[in-house]
């Protein structure tokens, strides 16, 4: 190839090379922006550490996760600093390339899904301090999506049921949690929740779906239990027990909008 041709070809490939890192970013975006917000959040008042992670999917393209922890003894003040502080950087960084797949802000084991827009994160902190200040939670995950509450009680249908009631109830009063609602007991105190009840955003209470749970629960206690307005999935401690369980419940489901029915014995 003449010496010409040969620089030309470089330059183009120079000028290609140049325009994708200037339209689509840095090929390590991910993990850029997971350090970036770590340095961003750390030593603020309050914060006892901080966490930006990110996965460079593709070529320029990058999915992040950041989760700042506040010390036990945080003021409501430097809650609202730290909540506007995350804000802010998610609602600067989050783009066609570097995708924030969610920000949070936790308190022990209470936590904001940070949003992009202020309003919506002060009212989210106005709920989040009902929810920790309220005996009836032993932890929650709050966000204008989803909310999540963890019941203080011993597991029963009883207790999942009016859980859902009253944290339903209770929600009405804070209209930034319009999303699905959460309520779910650990079997074990700081355990991972067994047993999970759930309204779907605007689906209305499962009543069928609660109908079978409390059946269910009449007859034998299940070890493990999620269900919602689409899905009813139990585990019980008898595999034996498996075909009876599933004989009750299905009729009780049936013509309900449950679509999924899974009842099983332990692993």
């Amino acid at each position: 190839m003449p010496v010409k041709t040969r620089a030309i070809a470089a330059l183009a490939a120079a000028t290609v090379c140049a325009a994708l890192l200037t339209g689509c970013g840095n090929a390590n975006a991910g993990t850029g922006a997971g350090a970036d917000f770590t340095q961003y959040m750390e030593g603020q008042p309050g914060v006892a550490r901080a966490f930006g992670g990110g996965s460079n999917d593709l070529p320029f393209i990058a999915s992040v996760t950041g989760h700042v922890v506040l010390s036990d003894d945080v003021t409501e003040d430097q809650i609202e600093a730290v909540v506007d502080r995350a804000g802010e950087y998610y609602a600067r960084h989050d783009s066609e390339f570097v995708d924030w797949l969610s920000v949070r802000v936790s308190v022990g084991l209470f936590e904001i899904s940070v949003a992009k827009t202020r309003l919506v994160n002060d009212d989210l902190r106005v709920l989040f301090s009902a929810v920790r200040a309220d005996s009836r939670y032993v932890g929650a995950a709050v966000g204008a999506q989803e909310a999540e509450f963890a019941l203080a009680d011993a597991p029963s249908a009883e207790a999942l049921v009016t859980g859902l009631d009253t944290t339903v109830g209770f929600l009405t009063r804070y209209p930034v949690a319009a999303g699905s609602v959460v309520v779910s007991i650990a079997a074990e105190p700081d355990g991972f929740p067994e047993y999970q009840l759930t309204q779907h955003a605007g689906a209305g209470r499962p009543d069928a779906a609660i109908a079978a749970l409390e059946a269910l629960w009449a007859t034998t206690v299940p070890l493990t239990a999620r269900v919602n307005n689409e899905r009813f999935s139990v585990t019980l401690g008898d595999e034996a027990a498996v075909p009876a369980a599933l004989a009750l419940v299905t009729p009780i489901l049936a013509g309900s909008t449950v679509t999924e029915i899974s009842v099983e014995g332990p692993n």
